[in-house]
């Protein structure tokens, strides 16, 4: 047919998501390979993204990036959800917090600039997060399962 196929490749930064300091995590920022990844990401045209929630079995805490005690911290402080270790609230805002300063990786505003956005969430326990996702205008597509989209058109009424 003459048509060309698209090699896709995948990188993955070579540090964690969360590092133990914020000096740390800038000084990871500036170094050149993790700079070369966080740039392709950028420019990607399509991106799926996982949408979290401030659980205390939450994989961030599983992990070990956050404790229990401040999972139920962001929670009193109205935060709702995550994508990419960003913490934002019910509207879509993305919260002011000392962890954000301790990631690497892409700032949810650089989402904007990636042509589509799906993210990836389902169960009751996500559809404050999910909603909070897209009144943030995060997401252009929404790969859900039927309670929780059912749940989320009686919110949006």
């Amino acid at each position: 047919s003459g048509a060309d196929a698209e090699l896709t490749t995948a990188s993955v930064i070579p540090a964690p998501n969360i590092a133990s300091s914020a000096a740390l995590a800038a000084a990871l920022r500036e170094e050149p390979t993790i700079q070369q990844v966080l740039k392709q990401a950028s420019g990607v045209e399509h991106a799926i993204v996982g949408i979290g929630t401030p659980a205390t079995d939450a994989t961030i805490v599983q992990l070990g990036y956050l404790t229990a005690a401040e999972v139920r911290a962001l929670r009193e402080r109205g935060v709702v959800g995550d994508i990419l270790g960003q913490f934002f609230d019910a509207d879509g805002k993305v919260a002011d917090l000392p962890i954000h300063d301790r990631r690497i990786g892409l700032e949810l505003s650089d989402l904007k600039c990636v042509p589509k956005v799906i993210g990836v969430a389902g169960g009751l326990h996500k559809v404050r997060a999910i909603l909070g996702a897209l009144h943030g205008g995060f997401l252009d597509v929404l790969v859900t399962n039927e309670l929780a989209a059912i749940r989320l058109l009686e919110l949006d009424r």
